[in-house]
């Protein structure tokens, strides 16, 4: 039970947020939403929570962050281009992370790298549309996965090598 009280407060905390903190009614809503969701996703989730790094996840957000400004300035900057310099093609990339959950993270967070696009998820393999077969995808997703794996405590010691 200990374990789960931290997803309980997050749901908490982004209640709170959401319907501001000076609305103490809004919480007549909020106490049975926050403990019905908390249930639900003790019910529906069969992954075991993990211990979370503080300074990994920070480090996720701001590459998150960084990522989604860049993808759309990367998008117009192909889209405009007079020549429209496309290769387009299928690149499958090996995942090195086991968790279901982290594959689906990492396997979102590659459609924010500019012209990729998750089209599969096989076992261990992801599978991605591209615009531009010459741009260094691979590492690109290598080093997202590296934050993926880093937002949790013990990292994977090989990703976390590779990542700079």
């Amino acid at each position: 039970m200990n374990r789960l009280q931290p997803s309980l407060w997050a749901l908490a905390v982004l209640w709170w947020v959401l319907a501001g903190a000076a609305e103490p009614a809004s919480w007549v809503i909020g106490l049975p939403a926050v403990c019905g969701a908390w249930l639900l996703r003790r019910r529906l989730n069969p992954f075991p929570a993990r211990a979370v790094s503080l300074r990994g996840a920070l480090r996720f957000a701001g590459q998150f962050l960084k990522l989604s400004i860049l993808s759309g300035i990367g998008v117009v900057r192909m889209a405009l281009h007079p020549r429209l310099p496309l290769r387009p093609g299928i690149v499958e990339y090996s995942m090195g992370v086991v968790s279901p959950v982290d594959r689906m993270v990492l396997a979102g967070t590659a459609n924010l790298l500019p012209g990729t696009l998750t089209v599969d998820l096989r076992g261990d393999r992801l599978i991605l549309h591209v615009l531009d077969l010459e741009a260094p995808v691979v590492q690109e997703v290598r080093a997202i996965e590296a934050l993926v794996a880093g937002m949790h405590r013990p990292a994977i010691p090989e990703l976390g090598r590779r990542s700079t």
